[in-house]
């Protein structure tokens, strides 16, 4: 994959991300998804992400790309509020 730079319009960036998801949440539970390629993302070590990357990261503060590719990544447990990562 490779996603968008920051200097395409929204929508382009929200297709990309929407398509993403579609392919996740039609995956089925069972199997293990890797997502690889350059996704122009940056993780940081925000709380918000600690179920995700845990407290190793290279970077301080995410961007924007960083929030995106996680949410994409990441569903909401039925009735919780926990996170955890897609399998």
């Amino acid at each position: 994959m490779y996603a968008p730079t920051e200097n395409k319009v929204d929508a382009e960036k929200e297709k990309f991300y929407d398509d993403l998801q579609t392919v996740i949440d039609r995956t089925p539970k069972s199997d293990t998804i890797l997502v690889l390629g350059d996704a122009n993302a940056i993780l940081g070590k925000e709380e918000l992400y600690r179920g995700v990357s845990g407290k190793h990261t290279l970077h301080e503060i995410s961007n924007r790309k960083g929030g995106d590719v996680t949410r994409a990544g990441v569903r909401k447990q039925p009735n919780s509020y926990e996170y955890s990562v897609s399998t």
